[in-house]
């Protein structure tokens, strides 16, 4: 006869069996994550540059005379399929944070509304300043774009094979080196600006998050101590607030 384990057995087998399946779980997540991101990336090149490249060779001629349109071209056309990856990426980062602070604000709301009101209004200030701050770093990222197509068309002037003849014919080699080396200079500085401003911007952001999650913290103390809210789903509430810095 076949024995049957103890009932004690079965209590801690089952809950080790769920363990290791969630343990196991876990460690497969990232890998099956990485090869579907591959896999999106590499249809995503063939798809998208294929037609980009059929956009671009459809264009009239007229815009390729224009300097706006050449300028706008080279920025988007650009590495397209890593920026049109990262925008997706970046714009379900931003669904997946309005979900967080929406499920955080009803939670709070629906312990003390005093408390909602007064984390919004300090709130809303913050987001907006974070708004214009990434609206001027994307206007100074788009004059150091522009900057780098001239230079990069200066650069392919003075070094292709196709305009030597050119440029011993015209003799406008110095002309050209002259004003590729003052937009050189004007670009590295362009760009160290812009590095050091989004370096501040990252850090003032960070420092702003962590005033905001610390004045949430200090506003819900008083439900806290009127015995509206939990110990519990305080410290909850204060680990999620601190995950989204």
């Amino acid at each position: 006869m076949r024995k049957e384990l103890p009932m004690e057995v079965h209590m801690v087998l089952i809950p080790l069996i769920l363990l290791l399946g969630i343990v196991i779980f876990k460690q497969m997540i990232p890998s099956v994550t990485n090869l579907v991101n591959a896999s999106a990336q590499n249809r995503l090149k063939i798809v998208l540059r294929n037609r980009f490249m059929k956009k671009q060779a459809a264009l009239q001629y007229r815009y390729m005379e224009d300097n706006e349109s050449c300028a706008l071209i080279y920025r988007v056309c650009e590495d397209v399929e890593n920026r049109f990856w990262s925008g997706c990426r970046t714009v379900c980062s931003g669904i997946e944070l309005v979900v967080k602070c929406a499920a955080l604000m009803s939670i709070v709301m629906g312990v003390s509304v005093l408390s909602g009101v007064a984390i919004l209004t300090v709130s809303v200030p913050l987001f907006y300043l974070a708004y214009r701050t990434g609206k001027q770093n994307y206007v100074l990222q788009k004059d150091a774009v522009e900057t780098k197509r001239r230079t990069d068309y200066l650069a392919a002037i003075l070094s292709d094979r196709d305009h030597a003849k050119e440029r011993i014919m015209f003799g406008y080699s110095k002309e050209i080196e002259k004003e590729y080396d003052r937009l050189s200079d004007y670009a590295n500085e362009k760009e160290a600006a812009i590095e050091k401003k989004r370096y501040a911007n990252m850090k003032s952001g960070s420092l702003t998050m962590v005033l905001l999650a610390v004045i949430i913290m200090l506003l819900l103390l008083p439900a806290l101590s009127s015995g509206k809210l939990s110990n519990g789903l305080y410290v909850g509430l204060v680990t999620s607030i601190l995950n989204l810095v």
